[in-house]
Parts: C-alpha cells; sequence; structure tokens
C-alpha cells in the first residue's frame, strides 16, 4: 500500500511542470513518514500512568489510544507534510491533494470519536509520548486487548 501511494504521487509529481522542485518536498516527507513508522513499530513506550484514562470505559481507552497514536504519527513528519501542502497548494496539483487527504502521516487526526471526553486529558496524554508508538503493544500492556 504504501509503495502505491508512494509511486502514484512520483507519477503525478513527474507530470506536473512547475518550477519547484516538487520530488524533492515528496521524498523528504516520503522519508520521514517511513522513518516515523519504523519508530513506532520499534517503539518500547511505556504509556503515561492516568487515572483519568484508566477511569475510562473500554471503548472510549481505545478511542483514545487510536487518536494519540495518529496524532503522534503526524506529528513527526508535520513539518515536511506542511512544506509539501505549501508546494502543492502552489502548484495547484490538486489530484495530489486528494490522494493524500486522510494518510494519516499528512493531516491531523480527526477528534470526532474522543470529542466528548475532556481535551485537557487527552492533551495531557499527548504531552506525555514523546513520539510514534506501537498502539497494539500498548494496548497489549494495558490489558485492553483481552474481552
Amino acid at each position: 500500500m504504501k509503495k502505491i501511494i508512494v509511486v502514484s504521487i512520483a507519477l503525478l509529481l513527474s507530470g506536473c511542470a512547475t518550477q519547484v522542485d516538487k520530488f524533492s518536498y515528496l521524498k523528504q516527507w516520503n522519508d520521514s513518514w517511513q522513518a516515523c513508522d519504523r519508530q513506532g513499530k520499534t517503539s518500547t513506550l511505556t504509556f503515561p500512568a492516568s487515572p483519568w484514562f484508566n477511569a475510562l470505559a473500554r471503548e472510549d481507552k481505545i478511542a483514545v489510544l487510536i487518536y494519540l497514536n495518529e496524532l503522534k504519527d503526524y506529528q513527526c513528519t508535520e513539518d515536511e507534510a506542511l512544506r509539501l501542502k505549501a508546494v502543492l497548494a502552489d502548484a495547484d496539483i490538486t489530484t495530489l491533494n486528494d490522494l493524500l487527504k486522510g494518510f494519516i502521516y499528512f493531516e491531523a487526526p480527526d477528534k470526532e470519536a474522543i470529542q466528548h471526553l475532556d481535551q485537557s486529558q487527552v492533551e495531557a496524554l499527548a504531552k506525555a509520548i514523546d513520539g510514534p508508538f506501537n498502539p497494539l503493544k500498548v494496548a497489549e500492556d494495558l490489558g485492553m486487548l483481552q474481552p
């Protein structure tokens, strides 16, 4: 899947003539999100202690964990994503923007699933987590995988 996205993007960029070297911005973003993906897969994060999180219903814990994972993935590549978005906006490459929209490393995560929760507590957890992490390992460590 990742290779298909990168190849599609490269083909779209190479077919669009502008003075900006769009491919270098794409490569920087691609290299960054792949490094972040590797970091998340190998992370040994110990989830921050939080009485608030521990008191949540299982479904809310899962929603918070998913949100935090997507947030940390996005934040890891945010600078490169913003630069690439600026180049794409300047070059008016809407097809590529549409292709990347919703990709977790390109857009900030949606808060819909956690909007009913205390956002200050979610933000506190987010600040306590340094970077990308493996959500399955964290869920297992927290005992969330058992029915």
